[in-house]
């Protein structure tokens, strides 16, 4: 089943939709019919941009296509263009059903462990299959922008933390705040995609901080912004560009300035150690 409750139009207030819903087009439902029914290998063209679905066909000049098509943030993160409008437009749709049928929340989860919280869940097929396609088919051959000795990398486990992040103007303390300190990622790799809104959007972009030259002395703690030695960079977010840096990339979301801004996030881990195997579903049960 794949929702279409809610308007890409609508306004949200508390939860409350405050304006008509309308139905989604003729052309998002064809895409969700598409979407359920395509092999793995026919969502390449439903779901990614044009370039990168080219480049990641073609093994022998993979690696030089996906670094013309990478806007390099640090040297721990990377952005590229990764969802075609359709993708982002659907997945918006999804949120939209999942706030008109169960309340606003900030965090809906797409995988089976929630990480923990109580989250809310979004029981989308369709989005759900985006998460894993990405997760199964894009992401591992994105790892090398992000790693110099890509080829040496563990292949990721199967388990993986999917979920769908709302920013609104009304929310500052959204997963308690967290997102707006700097912080690192419970994930050895995260792929996080932007996908709206209609409404638009200003601000809310991420802030990344340079990581340490190998020679540099150990860092303590929790960089401080202030230090005039840390090295900063923004990324601004578009709609369907992605941004995949390492887990331990200390970043920070800086403040909504209107509207609202939604992701798809993916974390995961190397298949490198047991415990991180089931780290996801384990932290879900508080374990």
């Amino acid at each position: 089943t794949v929702h279409f409750a809610g308007s890409l139009n609508g306004r949200y207030n508390n939860g409350q939709v405050t304006s008509t819903i309308i139905m989604a087009s003729a052309a998002l439902v064809n895409f969700a019919d598409e979407l359920l029914e395509s092999s793995d290998e026919g969502l390449f063209d439903l779901l990614l941009d044009e370039p990168l679905a080219a480049a990641l066909r073609c093994p022998g000049e993979r690696s030089a296509l996906l670094r013309d098509l990478a806007i390099q943030v640090t040297s721990q993160a990377v952005s590229l263009r990764l969802l075609r409008p359709e993708a982002s437009e659907f997945l918006e749709v999804q949120l939209a059903s999942a706030i008109i049928g169960n309340g606003a929340k900030h965090r809906y989860m797409l995988s089976t462990s929630d990480g923990g919280g109580g989250k809310e869940a979004l029981n989308s097929p369709g989005a759900s299959r985006i998460a894993d396609f990405l997760y199964t088919h894009v992401l591992p051959q994105l790892l090398m922008l992000v790693g110099p000795n890509s080829d040496a990398l563990p292949p990721l486990c199967e388990e993986k933390l999917a979920y769908m992040l709302r920013y609104t103007m009304d929310a500052a303390d959204q997963d308690r705040g967290r997102v707006f300190k700097l912080h690192v990622d419970d994930s050895d790799v995260t792929l996080a995609v932007c996908v709206g809104s209609s409404r638009g959007w200003q601000g809310a972009d991420l802030l990344y901080v340079e990581a340490e030259p190998p020679d540099a002395p150990p860092r303590t703690g929790t960089p401080d912004l202030d230090d005039p030695r840390i090295v900063q960079a923004q990324h601004a977010h578009e709609l369907g560009m992605a941004v995949l840096h390492v887990g331990d990339a200390y970043h920070q979301v800086l403040p909504l300035h209107s509207g609202e801004r939604l992701s798809l996030v993916i974390f995961g881990m190397f298949d490198d150690a047991s415990w991180k195997r089931t780290f996801y579903s384990d932290m879900a049960r508080g374990s």
